[in-house]
């Protein structure tokens, strides 16, 4: 199956390194409140283990309607770029 990506970008008056860290540790149900393109919003997010910003961290997403997905970090190089994996897609979306 083909990966698919979404991107969404919008300017801060803020250094790189400020709107990295905060990106990167704000909480994913203030993020995606909302629906975006085919994806639910977020309900809320399980078996996280302290901070979400080294390589191999992984968590449990809940979407509204109950689907499940498994986040992980594959890759962090701050200021510059995050990338992760999701897996284990479960319910509905």
């Amino acid at each position: 199956m083909a990966a698919h990506y979404f991107e969404r970008s919008r300017t801060y008056p803020v250094s790189e390194e400020v709107a990295f860290d905060r990106t990167l540790a704000y909480p994913l149900p203030k993020l995606f409140r909302h629906r975006f393109g085919p994806i639910p919003a977020i309900k809320d997010v399980r078996e996280q283990l302290g901070d979400f910003d080294t390589a191999g961290d992984a968590r449990t997403i809940v979407l509204k309607g109950g689907a499940t997905m498994r986040e992980e970090l594959v890759e962090v190089d701050r200021p510059w770029v995050f990338r992760y994996r999701i897996t284990d897609i479960t319910g509905p979306m």
